[in-house]
């Protein structure tokens, strides 16, 4: 609040301010490029900066953008803030100064102890800027100002720049930057206690590879089994699981669900072994994925035994040659043999032979439902619907 005693100098209309700012931000007709229907197409930094100041309550989505790609043309947080300084520094003057450049005196009552001269409030400048920080801030407090260093001048500009000539009503729009500033500093320490919350509860469940190879296996070939039995029949015809058309895809529901789950357990097997940090501790997980795999082609459960080959097969994990060479010979053995087992050579023969044994002996198997769906593709796009005006019934 200013002294009851002061008596500010008449502010200028809202219209005078509109106008002083537009003519502000369009001065220079090359540094800003402008489409027939008066939309802002390019322009120089300083004015575009101008310009998304202006249109941060009209368009803050605009505002938003821009502080969110400036860095890719080639400006720093640093020339932004200098930009907005030198803009409402410039602002001020048309208004602060008298045609014979000098500056206007406050008066005061008789008796009162001077004071400090202040320029009349500019609210329309100056609640367009603190909108245009409060938007900047929500978008990039953390890399723009703590880690490019604004905080300070921001605060410094608030406390020197805008306050005297902010809106005097007991509640001023600097207090708002500051208060956005209390929150994005408040939400950004939320958000690094809550990942760290979630690394920890990453790192505890990475104990699920102190699992038994064996419980592992059986319980992926007890899911797997039951997702399996859910596929019913019409699911596999006309290619329903691999079309774009999304009802097609819900009669194939089961077998979509299966093609998901099998992508999901692969991608999890490559994630286990590569957020492990220490190379013993890689060694120990891949061992324990080999063995799992081991473990479900004992049970006849082909299909998580392909998942697990292929999570071993990501390019994220084969190009750990170190933990590889480290792998104990009896695993380097058991992996060898996996693959030749699950093996595309000679259309899957090894694998096709292995079924087809189980098959004879009436033993329980989960086949690898990939090699199905292949060989279903292939019948549909080798075979016509029809021969002539007959159906191919063959």
């Amino acid at each position: 609040f200013l002294p009851s005693s002061m008596e500010l100098p008449p502010g200028p209309t809202t219209e005078e301010q509109m106008e002083r700012m537009r003519g502000m931000i369009f001065d220079r007709p090359k540094s800003l490029s402008v489409s027939e229907d008066g939309e802002v197409k390019s322009g120089s930094m300083e004015y575009l900066t101008r310009y998304v100041i202006s249109q941060s309550f009209d368009a803050p989505a605009c505002t938003e953008a821009f502080v969110l790609t400036y860095r890719q043309f080639g400006a720093t947080p640093g020339e932004i803030m200098k930009y907005v300084e030198t803009f409402f520094k410039k602002y001020v003057e048309t208004f602060f100064k008298k045609p014979d450049n000098t500056t206007p005196k406050v008066k005061h009552k008789k008796g009162d102890k001077p004071q400090e001269t202040l320029p009349p409030p500019l609210p329309i400048l100056t609640e367009r800027i603190v909108q245009f920080f409060k938007l900047w801030i929500n978008v990039a407090y953390h890399a723009d100002f703590q880690q490019a260093g604004l905080l300070a001048i921001l605060l410094d500009f608030l406390k020197n720049k805008i306050h005297p000539v902010d809106a005097r009503d007991g509640t001023t729009n600097a207090y708002q930057v500051k208060l956005a500033l209390l929150r994005a500093n408040d939400n950004y320490h939320k958000a690094r206690k809550k990942k760290e919350e979630k690394d920890e509860k990453t790192e505890k469940q990475r104990n699920l590879l102190d699992i038994s190879a064996t419980t592992l296996a059986e319980q992926l070939t007890y899911k797997e089994a039951l997702m399996y039995r859910a596929i019913q029949p019409p699911e596999l015809l006309n290619l329903s699981w691999s079309s774009k058309n999304k009802n097609n895809r819900e009669v194939a529901r089961n077998v979509v669900l299966m093609v998901e789950r099998s992508n999901k357990v692969s991608y999890w097997v490559a994630t286990e072994i590569c957020m492990c940090k220490d190379l013993r501790k890689r060694v120990q997980a891949m061992k324990r994925f080999i063995n799992v795999a081991h473990k479900c082609i004992g049970m006849k459960n082909y299909n998580t035994t392909m998942e697990v080959i292929g999570g071993l097969n990501n390019i994220s994990v084969q190009r750990l040659k170190k933990t590889w060479a480290e792998l104990p010979e009896r695993y380097q053995q058991m992996w060898q043999d996996l693959t030749v087992l699950m093996d595309t050579k000679n259309n899957y023969s090894e694998y096709r032979n292995s079924i087809g044994v189980a098959k004879q002996q009436n033993i329980p198997a989960v086949p690898f439902l990939g090699i199905f769906l292949r060989d279903l593709t292939f019948i549909e796009e080798g075979n016509s619907d029809k021969i002539g005006k007959h159906a191919n019934f063959e």
